[in-house]
């Protein structure tokens, strides 16, 4: 049976990529959209970020009001901005004479060190509001230098532009979760399941199968992938389903009563195309190691706010 080229389907995606990965080698971090007049560049001490403004003629001038603050530097589709001190300041795009060809963007500059003890402190308190018993992590989940924080299935960050915590919900069954991995090449998370647990992992008021259908499946694994628009934000749109009922899809001279079988979940493309591409366990492994083949494990560990010092943590 010929099997779909899932990986390599979004070549979209791959240029992407392909864009950020050479400018990452020139030391530049590259947003995905153009940021509109008015809106804030935050940037760390030492580090540098493009503004992608729209339409900036060949001609066009750039200037920072506060050079101590920060330096910027126009390049062919992009300004350059690059953090110096932690301060706020001013960016001027001038495009033209006149008065509405003059493009104004806010600049803050943050001190790394400083922004990453905050962010343990108010995750830290953030840890201790929580519910009884679940199971968390501390760690840089979407790899921007700053500490983050899963538990329960949620994602919780410190938006340092806001000085506040951010959630955001993957939709997952925190109680059907047993082992979670991050993936740095593909910008991932991958939530997987207890080996044979009867519960999926995606929520019931979630599931995208129909549990009366013959279709149906659980989910086993999940692969959250960071947004590259929004801070922390992103989707669920992969996943791993074992089958309820294999025998509606595995050739008869294949099937084997008893054994579990799999097959590929992708909420971006038609999924009755997937239903018939049927997985034994070995080679559903093989195509996970392909979908993230970095994947480093996080150690998820129990936090239980019964106990009077707060939070204890127990692997």
């Amino acid at each position: 049976m010929k099997k779909h080229n899932y990986l390599g389907r979004n070549t979209g995606l791959a240029f992407l990529l392909a864009m950020a990965l050479a400018l990452s080698l020139a030391g530049v971090k590259m947003p995905a959209r153009a940021l509109m007049p008015n809106e804030t560049v935050l940037v760390f001490e030492g580090e540098t970020v493009s503004v992608p403004a729209p339409s900036i003629p060949f001609k066009a001038t750039v200037k920072i009001k506060n050079k101590k603050i920060a330096k910027a530097k126009k390049k062919k589709k992009f300004v350059a901005v690059t953090g110096i001190k932690a301060g706020k300041t001013k960016m001027i795009v001038k495009m033209g004479k006149r008065k509405e060809d003059k493009v104004t963007y806010i600049i803050k500059v943050f001190n790394k060190q400083e922004v990453e003890k905050k962010a343990e402190e108010k995750l830290n308190l953030k840890a201790k509001s929580l519910g009884t018993v679940g199971k968390y992590a501390m760690t840089d989940l979407n790899y921007d230098g700053i500490t983050d924080m899963f538990a329960d299935g949620d994602l919780y960050a410190y938006d340092y532009s806001t000085d506040k915590v951010i959630r955001r919900k993957t939709g997952i069954d925190a109680t059907a979760l047993d082992r979670l991995f991050m993936s740095k090449k593909k910008h991932m998370l991958c939530m997987e399941a207890a080996t044979g647990t009867a519960v999926s992992l995606l929520k019931p008021d979630e599931e995208e199968p129909d549990d009366t259908d013959y279709y149906s499946g659980k989910f086993v694994r999940l692969f959250y992938e960071f947004s590259e628009y929004d801070y922390f934000d992103g989707s669920c749109d992969y996943g791993i389903l074992r089958y309820d009922h294999p025998e509606q899809f595995v050739d008869k001279k294949h099937y084997t009563a008893g054994t579990d079988y799999y097959c590929f979940y992708d909420s971006t493309y038609d999924q009755d195309d997937y239903w018939y591409e049927w997985f034994t366990e070995d080679e559903i492994e093989t195509h996970v190691n392909q979908m993230v083949p970095d994947a480093e494990e996080v150690s998820l560990m129990v936090y239980d706010n019964g106990a009077s010092d707060g939070v204890s943590t127990v692997n």
